[in-house]
């Protein structure tokens, strides 16, 4: 994955966890939990990578693919 798309990823996930209330200062607890978080959108997209790799009929995910997948959940 390229270093803008994790970047991005990054900061989407930021913006959306600050909407939920005053930003603090993180703790371990805090930044397990946006680990977790982090990880669990990267593994969504990767999901929804492969399918529309699938519908496309390509044999592997494409960088395409991957931007394609992050817009669409993004987007939700």
């Amino acid at each position: 994955m390229s270093p803008n798309l994790e970047e991005s990823l990054s900061e989407y996930l930021i913006r959306e966890l600050s909407k939920q209330g005053d930003l603090i200062e993180p703790d371990s607890q805090s930044k397990l939990l946006l680990a977790c978080t982090y990880q669990e959108l990267l593994k969504k997209i990767i999901l929804r990578a492969a399918a529309i790799a699938r519908l496309n009929h390509s044999a592997e995910v494409l960088p395409i693919h991957l931007e394609r997948a992050m817009e669409e959940i993004m987007n939700k």
